[in-house]
C-alpha cells in the first residue's frame, strides 16, 4: 500500500517517483508468487484537478510493470471537510485474506464507481 501526494509525484519529482514506484513493483515481484500480486487505486479529494492525470499515471505503471490494468475501486472522497458531516477515508489492509476495507462517509457522487484508469475521458 502506497499514500502518495499527487503535486509530489506530477511535478518537480515525476521521474524520481516513476523510477522508485517501478523499483518497488519490481521487488515485490520478485518476492511474490506468480499470478499473485492484485493492484487497487483508491483515494483522492473533491475538486483535485491532478486527480485524472494522477489515476492515469498510476495505470499506465501499474500496467506496465504488472501486465494488468488495476481498478479504481472508488473516485475521490466527495465529503472529505468534516465541517458538512464528511470525514477522511480510512483503509484497512488484511493481507492474509486478501481484502482491502475502504471506509469513508456515505458520498452523494455518481462518479464514485469503480472503472478502469483507461475509461477515464479528459474534459473538453
Amino acid at each position: 500500500m502506497s499514500h502518495e501526494d499527487p503535486q509530489q509525484f506530477l511535478r518537480g519529482n515525476r521521474g524520481k517517483f516513476d523510477l522508485d514506484f517501478r523499483e518497488a513493483i519490481r521487488e515485490i515481484k520478485s518476492k511474490a508468487k506468480e499470478g499473485s500480486i492484485d493492484a487497487l487505486i483508491f483515494g483522492g479529494q473533491e475538486g483535485d484537478e491532478d486527480y485524472i492525470e494522477s489515476i492515469k499515471l498510476l495505470g499506465k505503471i501499474l500496467e506496465e510493470e504488472l501486465n494488468f490494468e488495476p481498478m479504481v475501486v472508488t473516485g475521490p472522497n466527495m465529503r472529505s471537510n468534516e465541517h458538512d458531516g464528511g470525514g477522511p477515508t480510512k483503509v484497512y489492509l488484511d493481507t492474509q485474506n486478501r481484502r482491502l476495507y475502504i471506509v469513508r462517509p456515505t458520498q452523494t457522487s455518481e462518479d464514485n464507481k469503480a472503472f478502469l484508469p483507461s475509461e477515464i475521458k479528459y474534459k473538453e
